[in-house]
């Protein structure tokens, strides 16, 4: 069978591994090598487009930049106050997702950089970009909402009314504040699809 042909082509996809066989071929290229050719795994899937200004989306990757590092730092500081709101059994569960989701967001954000110029994403940086980043930033906005909750609870419950426990309470409020104007403006991103135009078709 000729390497370059259109059936090799579409038999060199059914044989890819698992891992790429719904979005990405294998495509033979020529090479000065043994066989004259070298294979590469093309992506295969369609094109996720935002369809929003560039402008709009680089102010959105701009706050993100801001917001999330910020959060991330607010937050870690707050959560190492020995307050009553960062050790009763009510605020583990708050503690700990809101910490997870924003390392998510986090790395949501690191893909945000990879996005290309021509805004076309790969069906794997789509769902991590216009799909996960919401659901993480949603999370994060109710768990650190939680949290300051927890703190408010306990204030009223008979804690000691400390100026640092009032400020970490404060300070996931302001975490949770955060999360939901990220998410205001992430639910605002629009997209189409383009179809992929592979080799031989």
């Amino acid at each position: 069978m000729d390497p370059f042909s259109r059936d090799s082509y579409r038999s060199d996809k059914k044989r890819a591994s698992t891992r790429f066989r719904d979005n990405f071929v294998k495509v033979r290229r020529p090479a000065n090598n043994k066989k004259g050719y070298r294979d590469e795994f093309v992506y295969s899937g369609d094109w996720y487009i935002w369809t929003n200004p560039q402008e709009d989306i680089k102010k959105l990757r701009l706050l993100c930049t801001v917001l999330i590092p910020l959060s991330l730092a607010i937050f870690l500081v707050a959560a190492l106050q020995p307050v009553p709101v960062n050790i009763h059994d009510l605020a583990v569960i708050p503690s700990l997702g809101s910490l997870v989701t924003l390392v998510l967001m986090a790395y949501c954000l690191v893909q945000f950089y990879r996005l290309p110029g021509d805004m076309r994403m790969t069906v794997m940086m789509f769902r991590d970009l216009h799909v996960r980043f919401r659901i993480y930033t949603l999370a994060n906005c109710i768990l650190e909402a939680a949290g300051f909750g927890v703190g408010v609870y306990l204030l009223a419950a008979g804690s000691p009314v400390t100026v640092i426990s009032v400020l970490v309470s404060a300070a996931y409020l302001l975490c949770a504040v955060a999360a939901a104007f990220i998410f205001s403006r992430l639910i605002k991103l629009r997209y189409r699809t383009e179809e992929n135009e592979l080799p031989g078709d």
